[in-house]
């Protein structure tokens, strides 16, 4: 009986021992410390480095073993200091002690990344990095595999641990930080942050306009790709146009890789939408963009370029003017300038014609004007008035001269052989002259009186001036 006593003596003693020892807490993991409910968003427009502290002091409770780790938030810090001035350099929250780098550009004339690279080595619940001239901060969280990630308290981008590259700040911007004092906190040393395979989300944007331009889609380039795939459906959500290495592009035959990170089609018009796909094909996983809408409107239908000629004399015969009839062309526009590029006559449904009374739909292919001696040069605009659309012809330059009156056969002189051509035309020969230079006594007709008036100018000495 004495014996059964003593061993069960014995055993207590020994159930004693090990319930004094105490127990060792399980270490906080990587995945522990980032959780999606550690990181928070800015409360207030100007308080990013409020936020980054609370997800700080967040981080470091639960590798202190703290299970209240979810209450604290900015408006409890702001118990622990003056808000006003900004967040305190050094400040003490439910004793985390949070110091700053001293300075408000600690890191000028530094190797920023190799600086950070060796604190985050320290501080393993990560930093308040801050950029004054933005300025803005970030809770740089941890440096793996050689990237910097962070928590970004800006609510324009995404939540979680990111990638430096996708902040609102870089790693050169940096100007100086926060981190923690006490307590000292560390990781579990076999828990090593978790290789990302799967690509990044990409984020599409479309430039579209009408169906005689290319949509041009550009999105980011993301992590953990080796390409990307890119889909065109209509309205109906079919597949009308694809690129890269998807299944259902052979039938459009751009089964390629495709590395770029911009594309540009032509499309009819319609209503459409596209998705990207960022592929690793070293680990067969895609992470899909939201589709993007898109409309691609009628292009406008140009009309033919107009082919001009132009018939010109002297001042006292029209300027004749014709050209092509031009296919989606509703009408055509003239406007006539001088060497000076005033324009001088209009006719047309022209915005510049309404001085000269000629705003109409002009649908004929030749207009005649007369114009005083000079030089001058034509315009003709095909219009669609349909789509608000035209096409210029060419410039054509042509001159005016002015009347020589006796001179009727052109010859740029006066004399006999003018008063051979006058007689020849009277009596019906086939001769081209200028009735117009013919009528030398100004009459209005053109008659042997005419031929009379000249021989006597030619002959002198019967005061005859030739106006």
């Amino acid at each position: 009986m004495k014996r059964l006593y003593s061993i069960f003596m014995a055993l207590m003693m020994c159930c004693g021992f090990l319930l004094s020892v105490p127990m060792q807490a399980k270490a906080a993991t990587f995945t522990d410390i980032n959780q999606s409910d550690v990181f928070l968003k800015q409360a207030e427009s100007n308080s990013c480095t409020l936020c980054a502290a609370a997800m700080l002091c967040r981080r470091v409770a639960i590798m202190d073993h703290r299970d209240d780790w979810r209450s604290i938030t900015e408006a409890q810090l702001k118990t622990v200091m003056d808000w006003n001035d900004g967040l305190s350099w050094d400040f003490t929250y439910a004793g985390i002690r949070i110091v700053h780098s001293g300075g408000k550009y600690a890191l000028d004339g530094q190797n920023k990344a190799e600086k950070l690279r060796d604190v985050l080595s320290r501080c393993p619940e990560g930093i308040v990095a801050y950029d004054r001239d933005r300025p803005h901060a970030v809770l740089l969280t941890d440096y793996t595999d050689g990237t910097f990630y962070c928590a970004e308290p800006a609510n324009s981008k995404d939540s979680g641990r990111i990638s430096i590259s996708k902040a609102s700040i870089t790693i050169d911007g940096i100007d100086d930080y926060w981190y923690c004092k006490s307590p000292l906190v560390n990781l579990e040393t076999d828990a090593p942050a978790p290789v990302i395979t799967k690509p990044e989300k990409p984020s599409v944007t479309v430039n579209a306009s009408d169906s005689a331009n290319p949509v041009t889609i550009s999105y980011n380039a993301c992590n953990n790709t080796t390409h990307y795939d890119i889909r065109f459906f209509d309205s109906g959500d079919n597949l009308v146009w694809a690129i890269g290495q998807c299944d259902d592009g052979a039938a459009f035959g751009n089964i390629v890789a495709y590395t770029d990170t911009s594309y540009s089609h032509t499309f009819p018009a319609g209503s459409y939408y596209v998705t990207v796909a960022a592929v690793n094909n070293n680990t067969a996983e895609c992470n899909f963009s939201d589709a993007v809408s898109f409309t691609v409107t009628e292009a406008p239908k140009y009309p033919d370029k107009p082919v001009v000629t132009v018939e010109a004399t002297d001042s006292a015969h029209p300027v004749v003017v014709s050209y092509n009839a031009c296919s989606n062309a509703t009408d055509y526009c003239i406007r006539y300038y001088d060497t000076s590029d005033h324009l001088v006559y209009a006719i047309g449904d022209c915005e510049d014609s309404a001085p000269y009374n000629e705003i109409a739909d002009y649908t004929k292919t030749s207009h005649s004007h007369s114009f005083p001696a000079g030089s001058y040069k034509i315009l003709v605009a095909a219009v669609n008035a349909n789509d608000g659309v035209w096409t210029f012809s060419d410039s054509v330059a042509f001159s005016v001269s002015d009347l020589l009156k006796g001179d009727a056969n052109g010859d740029g002189s006066i004399d006999l052989k003018d008063v051979t051509m006058m007689r020849r035309a009277l009596v019906g020969w086939d001769v081209e002259i200028n009735e117009a230079a013919s009528d030398v006594n100004q009459d209005g007709s053109f008659d042997l009186k005419d031929v009379v008036h000249l021989r006597r100018f030619l002959a002198g000495g019967w005061g005859i001036i030739l106006n």
